[in-house]
């Protein structure tokens, strides 16, 4: 599953049962969730950038970047209830474009979800390959290359 295949300005995940690219999550102190990409799943159902599990957000020490609460966003399930959405900033990294984008991260106590959203997937053209079981990111509009000694 961690194959890929590079076209011309995109890049490309197998993807067999849903559609998710490979990131990091990393903090603006240094600090990255996983050693290598993970994948996560692309949901149009979400409307946010980054929707992040709490345990991961409060390892991550999240709260240190949050918005006070008159900012934060309300959230709601598929089944109508109400969620307030706690809400800080971080950065997304995909490794194989060597890119890091900064990005709203929201999360609610309980939640296990790790999710990017249409606010995420507005940053790129993106290809569903379902019979090529891929998705492939192409060109994002906002994108800051790393710097390889950071």
């Amino acid at each position: 599953m961690e194959s890929s295949e590079k076209v011309k300005g995109s890049i490309c995940w197998d993807s067999e049962d849903s559609f998710a690219v490979g990131i990091q999550i990393r903090t603006f102190a240094g600090m990255v969730h996983s050693e290598s990409e993970e994948l996560v799943q692309l949901d149009t159902g979400y409307d946010g950038e980054l929707l992040l599990p709490y345990r991961l957000y409060q390892t991550l020490a999240l709260y240190q970047w949050e918005y006070p609460e008159e900012y934060w966003p309300v959230g709601k399930t598929v089944s109508g209830e109400i969620i307030e959405l706690i809400l800080a900033k971080g950065q997304v990294l995909i490794p194989r474009w060597n890119v890091a984008l900064e990005v709203f991260i929201e999360t609610f106590e309980g939640n296990e979800e790790l999710l990017l959203g249409r606010s995420f997937i507005r940053k790129f053209k993106v290809l569903l390959d379902g019979p090529g079981n891929r998705v492939c990111l192409i060109g994002p509009s906002v994108m800051r290359k790393e710097d390889p000694t950071s």
